[in-house]
């Protein structure tokens, strides 16, 4: 829709890398991995490197855009897993109706698949080291003005991204002393 201009901002999980795009880190979001109750990863009590690189992953996006799902995979390639995407689906929507018929494991934003959760429809998989963060962000052409209203909306959201980066920073900085 952005680059259709249909909007003039948009919140994204990932920056795009179109160097007509601005791309602001928004907030990070809390993933997670999860399955249906049947697929054998939600049944194991304690889940080796080996065994996620053997599960067919489901992820967002197309073609020429590494979703989140690839990126959080790629970070873990130097501790030994060598898991990939087996299935690519346009919408979260797409992702959970395949992992829902037990043909693969999923990772969304935490607040997408929460509701199945509690629903008993996807089980979590936990794997102890596995940090499960993305990045969102707030886009928008760089060279072409803002109307009155969407400046106000980047106004806001820039301020809430202030208000959830802060307690994050005052944390680290807690840590140190």
């Amino acid at each position: 829709m952005l680059l259709n201009s249909e909007v003039e901002i948009a919140l994204l999980n990932q920056s795009l890398g179109n160097p007509n795009l601005a791309a602001e880190p928004f907030r990070e979001e809390k993933l997670i991995m999860f399955a249906a109750p049947s697929h054998p990863l939600v049944r194991k009590a304690e889940l080796t490197l080996s065994d996620l690189s053997n599960a067919p992953f489901v992820a967002t996006g197309g073609k020429g855009t590494a979703s989140t799902t690839e990126k959080i995979l790629k970070r873990f390639w130097h501790q030994g897993l060598r898991a990939s995407v087996a299935i690519r689906c346009g919408t979260p929507e797409a992702v959970k109706a395949i992992v829902k018929n037990g043909i693969g494991v999923g990772i969304l934003f935490q607040d997408t698949v929460i509701p199945e959760i509690r629903k008993k429809v996807f089980k979590p998989i936990k794997f102890p080291g596995l940090r499960l963060v993305g990045q969102s962000y707030i886009v928008y052409y760089k060279d072409r003005p803002l109307s009155a209203n969407a400046r106000e909306f980047l106004s806001l959201l820039r301020k809430k991204a202030d208000k959830v980066r802060r307690p994050a920073l005052n944390q680290q900085l807690r840590s140190f002393l």
